[in-house]
């Protein structure tokens, strides 16, 4: 009964310390506060909230025209950079014409001295022919000389015979010799000498005449060779170095009237971007006009905004002071709430015991009275 009366009397002392700490009339009062209080401060804060909500759309609407302007510069400035680009590719294509000019040119250079080479080469061989027919007409000579020293070389009188054939004969020492056949050999032999020079003569005139005729007739050949072959070299190299030229004319005067045409053309692009940016200028210009007049009501709408968000701190301050209270009181009721079951088991352990009790009493009372 003793633990019964301890733990009965907890649960009263708990709820009159918590009673004493929340009482009802300062609930109330924190609900009135939740309630009356801010009213008055979120009446003051809705016309603020609407102007920033209109100077929010007007500046979405600027960023957004911003955005567009944004995107036209970058579309021009890419037309722009295309156009600088086909300025230089024809440019470029200018220039390698003019290499490819050059490169025939150079090819004509080197046309000409190789005909200026086969020029040296036929004089060359104009040279080495004419000394080859000197050599030769030395050999004739130098034959001919051997040929009379070797016929009178021998230390015979008697005459030699013009077909060469030497005649063998006695000795001049083994006979005697008059002066009447000394005077007819002598004159034999010179007869025969002049007859055979004068063959000699004839033949070497022969010699160098049919020499001098297959000589010009060679040279003839040759020039005549030669002069073939630099004509139809020539006539090739014209024919092609004309169409080459042709060709390059024709390219050079297609790309100038496309380069003239580009010209033109990107002239009239560049004036119209010219125009576009001059446009884009002074939107934003007139653009950054109005965002200064915005920035200055949004600075004077930052004031209020500031008012306004110190009385909403004021407010918050108050909400999260009550909000704690509020746990608290909660926090409270809770351990009120499980002070009563515990409560409640001390109460049904105090009837459990006290049927034992008076079960315990009642068997005593029986056995006293059996007794």
């Amino acid at each position: 009964m003793e633990k019964g009366q301890k733990t009965g009397g907890k649960p009263k002392h708990v709820m009159k310390r918590l009673t004493k700490k929340i009482p009802a009339a300062t609930v109330k009062t924190t609900n009135q506060k939740k309630t009356s209080d801010p009213s008055p401060k979120i009446g003051i804060v809705v016309p603020d909230v609407r102007k920033m909500a209109d100077i929010e759309k007007k500046l979405g609407t600027l960023q957004i025209h911003k955005d567009k302007l944004k995107q036209q510069t970058e579309k021009l400035s890419g037309e722009v950079n295309k156009v600088k680009c086909d300025l230089n590719m024809s440019q470029q294509e200018r220039g390698r014409m003019q290499q490819f000019w050059q490169i025939a040119e150079m090819n004509l250079e080197t046309e000409k001295e190789k005909g200026r080479d086969v020029e040296k080469t036929m004089f060359c061989l104009k040279t080495q022919q004419a000394n080859h027919v000197q050599k030769l007409q030395q050999k004739i000579r130098s034959l001919v000389l051997s040929a009379k020293t070797n016929r009178h070389a021998s230390t015979q009188s008697d005459p030699i015979a013009p077909n060469g054939f030497v005649i063998s004969a006695e000795c001049q020492t083994m006979e005697e010799i008059s002066k009447e056949k000394a005077a007819n050999i002598l004159r034999q032999s010179d007869d025969l000498l002049t007859a055979f020079i004068s063959e000699l003569e004839k033949e070497k005139l022969n010699a160098q005449s049919d020499l001098k005729y297959a000589v010009v007739q060679l040279e003839q050949r040759m020039k005549e060779e030669m002069e073939t072959q630099m004509r139809t070299m020539r006539e090739e190299r014209e024919i092609e170095i004309e169409e080459i030229g042709l060709k390059h004319i024709e390219q050079i005067r297609s790309i100038e009237s496309a380069h003239d045409e580009e010209t033109s053309h990107l002239q009239g692009k560049i004036e119209f971007l010219q125009k576009e940016v001059e446009n884009l200028r002074d939107l934003r210009d007139g653009i950054s006009t109005n965002l200064a007049d915005c920035r200055e009501k949004i600075q004077e709408q930052a004031v209020q905004l500031g008012q306004s968000q110190g009385k909403i701190d004021e407010m918050s301050k108050e909400l999260t002071r009550l909000q704690d209270y509020k746990k608290a009181f909660q926090r409270d009721m809770r351990n009120l709430d499980s002070m009563r079951a515990e409560v409640e088991k001390y109460k049904e352990l105090n009837e459990i015991i006290m049927g034992e009790f008076f079960k315990n009493r009642k068997r005593k009372r029986s056995t006293i009275r059996r007794s």
